[in-house]
């Protein structure tokens, strides 16, 4: 009863045996009904008859003892009657009965009141004075003329003996006949919705065991089983839109489990990319102080200079890795946010290039800057904007060789403004670009550059650019060079007050 199928059959079972019962009391109690009616219509002369035909005296003249051999004859001609003779209260006064099987002594004269109101609302139920409290069909007529009315002639129709008669009939083929058209008529109503709700449910279960089968499958392939029906198909009906949306569903389900394990991998590759880089100082690191610790006697002043030289450079190497990472985590929060102004990018380019310089001139290479007067201002952190700035400059130097040059240029591009830093360096490999801007890869996965990062710098780059509302863009040819874009809106241009 687990299932959808069993609770409805259930329920259909269930409501089968109430309009069987309901069938068989609305049947029993409908020939019941009928059968009074027609009984007590037909008979309802038949006191008034007794009375015309064997003409009761009216008043002291009225002869009992003849009114009994009446009675009598009434009886002989019909067994299934009992006649009393009623005074104009209801009192009995004489009966066709033995004295110990009448317990009542007067009949209520409200159902013979009734009785002559509207004769054409039958049945009408009198009292049974054998049987105080039980109802009886009867036949009433009064005794003499209205005006000197002696009393009534009170006929139960179907005493005793007719509710024997009465019994049989209730087991009577005509009633058999009938209570068997109803039942098969309910068992037949009752199959054939059974079998319409198996049919009409079939497209559930099959949508239930595509369910389990995508379960199954670790949600990561749509059953084969599943309706392809278009929502939009103006034939389908209920079950078809909602297979439809189901199989949508699942194929985005399917595409987020890909995604996830996806972002698994990478987080997997972050894992061992951060271990490796954090290893290699901290093994630095740790030998340097070692050898402090255990020559500390015998070494000289500059060799424990050197030492700690090299201590100081790792920890710094750590110390920036670490910083990136808290920077990048900053940037990715959901309510990251930053506060855009319009910004000189002139101006910005021309600091940066400065404070690259004296680097740029010990490594051999020249900055050159590229800033024409037309470039408007731009809508963005300026302290963001810079950080992007010298992620990517400081990204041309590492990968520049000796003698080549770096060129930081601002362009108008339509509503955008295109900040570019471009190098003379190494490039980068087609099948690597689509992928320079994840966290912690690099184009050389052997990690032997000794002047490479540890990868955060683009990524956090990309990021800054995604925050501006813009994006961050990279063409290279390997051997070549490489161009970096961060494209940004321009600002809006102010009027000028009214009247100035």
């Amino acid at each position: 009863m687990r299932s959808l199928h069993g609770r409805f059959t259930l329920a259909f079972v269930a409501a089968f045996i109430v309009l069987a019962a309901a069938a068989f009391v609305g049947i029993e109690r409908f020939t019941r009904l009928y059968h009074q009616e027609a009984t007590q219509r037909l008979n309802r002369d038949l006191a008034a008859w007794i009375v015309s035909h064997y003409g009761f005296e009216p008043g002291s003249r009225l002869d009992t003892q003849a009114i009994e051999r009446i009675f009598r004859d009434a009886m002989n001609v019909n067994p299934t009657i009992e006649l009393y003779l009623l005074d104009t209260q209801g009192k009995i006064r004489a009966f066709n009965a033995p004295p110990d099987s009448v317990r009542a002594s007067r009949v209520d004269m409200a159902p013979l009141r009734a009785y002559f109101r509207d004769p054409d609302q039958l049945p009408v139920l009198g009292d049974d004075p054998r049987h105080p409290g039980q109802r009886r069909l009867f036949s009433v007529a009064p005794i003499g003329p209205p005006e000197a009315m002696d009393g009534y002639l009170y006929v139960v129709i179907g005493g005793e003996k007719y509710e024997g008669l009465l019994s049989r009939f209730r087991a009577s083929h005509a009633l058999r006949v009938s209570l068997y058209l109803a039942l098969g008529s309910l068992l037949a109503a009752a199959a054939w919705a059974l079998l319409s709700f198996t049919w009409v449910t079939r497209r559930i279960r099959r949508l239930g065991r595509s369910l389990a089968e995508f379960r199954a499958a670790g949600f990561g392939q749509v059953p084969a089983g599943l309706s392809t029906a278009a929502a939009s198909d103006s034939r389908g009906d209920e079950l078809d839109r909602l297979s439809d949306d189901m199989r949508s569903l699942m194929n985005l389900t399917v595409q987020q489990m890909q995604r996830l394990r996806d972002a698994d991998n990478r987080l997997r590759e972050m894992i061992a990319s951060l271990s490796h880089d954090l290893r290699t100082p901290l093994a630095s690191l740790g030998c340097s102080l070692e050898s402090l610790l255990l020559k500390q006697d015998s070494q000289s002043t500059e060799e424990r200079r050197a030492q700690l030289q090299v201590a100081v450079r790792q920890q710094d190497r750590m110390q920036r890795l670490v910083g990136a990472l808290f920077e990048l985590a900053q940037l990715e929060l959901p309510d990251a946010q930053c506060e855009l102004q319009p910004t000189a990018v002139s101006d910005l380019l021309m600091d940066v290039a400065q404070r690259f310089g004296p680097r740029a001139e010990g490594l051999g290479l020249a900055i050159d800057t590229e800033c024409p007067d037309h470039v408007p201002l731009a809508l963005a952190d300026a302290a963001l904007l810079e950080r992007a700035l010298e992620n990517l400059i400081d990204n041309a130097l590492r990968h520049t060789p000796r003698g080549g040059r770096i060129r930081l240029c601002a362009e108008r591009a339509d509503e955008f403004i295109r900040l570019s830093v471009a190098d003379s360096g190494s490039g980068v490999p087609q099948e690597h670009l689509s992928r320079i801007f994840e966290r912690f890869y690099r184009a050389d996965p052997s990690r032997r550059n000794p002047t490479a990062g540890a990868g955060l710098g683009l990524a956090i780059t990309r990021r800054i650019a995604e925050l501006h509302g813009g994006r961050l863009s990279v063409e290279s040819r390997f051997g070549t060079g490489s161009v970096f874009s961060i494209s940004l809106p321009a600002a809006r241009p102010v009027s000028a007050p009214a009247g100035s």
